[in-house]
């Protein structure tokens, strides 16, 4: 039997406690949660705009300057707004960025959690943006892609797509 986990993605685990290299020592593999277009928890979205109105009131910064903050502490750039970021999610660059990270980062092979969902509300998908985060993993190095969630609800054309991506056909 082997023994996987799921991590946060590897900009915010830190934040969260966990260390992909010495998690590595104690499980075959590791799958970050990398959903660049989702509104809840572990969607980089959905934490990033936490962590957003978590800084602004306590640091009494504008926007701009907060979400300035985070971007460099975090190594990527944000959307220009806090709107931005929850329309339109984090770009292909960044989540190749945040793979190749984990991919760095671990001991042990490294799988990208992708969401494929369709959740009003929780998912903003269309089939170029998937199609470009599918490429992204895949240049980023990733030894696997984990489809998360529910498969009852990803569409079956996008299940397609991910077939298409990886087998060539």
């Amino acid at each position: 039997m082997e023994i996987g986990v799921d991590c946060f993605s590897p900009s915010l685990t830190r934040m969260v406690g966990q260390d992909l290299g010495a998690l590595g020592h104690l499980v075959d593999w590791i799958k970050v949660m990398s959903y660049a277009h989702t509104l809840g928890p572990a969607g980089l979205p959905f934490e990033l705009l936490g962590l957003f109105d978590y800084l602004s009131p306590t640091t009494r910064l504008e926007a701009a300057q907060v979400l300035s903050l985070m971007s460099e502490s975090i190594g990527w750039r944000l959307p220009a707004t806090r709107q931005a970021l929850e329309q339109d999610g984090i770009s292909t660059d960044v989540l190749e960025s945040e793979v190749r990270r984990g991919v760095k980062s671990c001991t042990v092979p490294l799988l990208a959690g992708m969401e494929l969902v369709d959740l009003k509300g929780v998912t903003h998908l269309h089939q170029d943006q998937i199609e470009a985060d599918l490429a992204g993993v895949e240049r980023a190095g990733a030894d696997g892609l984990s489809l998360s969630w529910d498969l009852l609800h990803i569409p079956l054309d996008r299940l397609d797509l991910v077939r298409r991506s990886y087998s060539g056909v």
